[in-house]
């Protein structure tokens, strides 16, 4: 299996890709509430009562958001190939997180609109990993292989847990969005680089 994963960097971006993007899962359900909750000491949010009420309104708008795109996402990721799907994943997503910079008031319709697609644009990385993963992987050795990727995703959960914490308190609110930026924004460079050598046709 090691001399597989070495033999096709497909499977090195796809490591690299669930280890900078499964860590979403703790941005939005800690982080992101917690950056609302930060809009309280400057009084734009009126108190923690109100910020966790924006945070409801933000998470019903991601699930609704979420339920509707993945059917087409799914087709997408089937229609159009890797060396396409891939990097505008990575692409979107470091945009829309890059953008959390700018964002002055949680409860306004374009904070709504950014916190949601952190949801859709993950939703959009997954579908383009798992299509890539899945269509290269051989079959004798597919269980461990998907076992070595979520292996990968796990420590990149762990490592954002561990560090994001510090990262936000000396800081700022809005620096673990920026960290998972910057992995989004490598793992772009990366796919756009082997899809242009050709690595990501199908």
């Amino acid at each position: 299996m090691f001399v597989c994963c070495l033999s096709d960097v497909k499977y090195l971006l796809c490591f690299l890709a669930v280890l900078v993007g499964r860590p979403v899962s703790v941005l939005f359900t800690v982080y992101c509430l917690m950056w609302i909750v930060s809009f309280v000491d400057s009084g734009v949010v009126a108190n923690d009562l109100e910020a966790q009420k924006i945070y409801q309104k933000i998470t019903l708008i991601a699930m609704f958001g979420t339920a509707i795109s993945l059917p087409p996402l799914g087709h997408i990721s089937d229609k159009f190939g890797a060396h396409l799907t891939v990097p505008a994943a990575f692409l979107t997503r470091g945009a829309v997180l890059t953008s959390f910079m700018q964002i002055k008031n949680p409860d306004t319709a374009f904070s709504y609109l950014m916190c949601s697609l952190i949801i859709i644009t993950s939703a959009m990385q997954a579908s383009a990993i798992d299509a890539l993963f899945l269509k290269t992987v051989p079959k004798e050795i597919r269980g461990a292989m998907v076992g070595t990727l979520n292996l990968f995703a796990n420590i990149g959960t762990l490592l954002f847990t561990y560090y994001g914490g510090p990262a936000f308190d000396k800081v700022g609110p809005t620096t673990p969005f920026i960290i998972i930026a910057c992995g989004d924004w490598t793992v772009f460079l990366l796919a756009l680089v082997l899809a242009l050598l050709g690595y990501l046709k199908d």
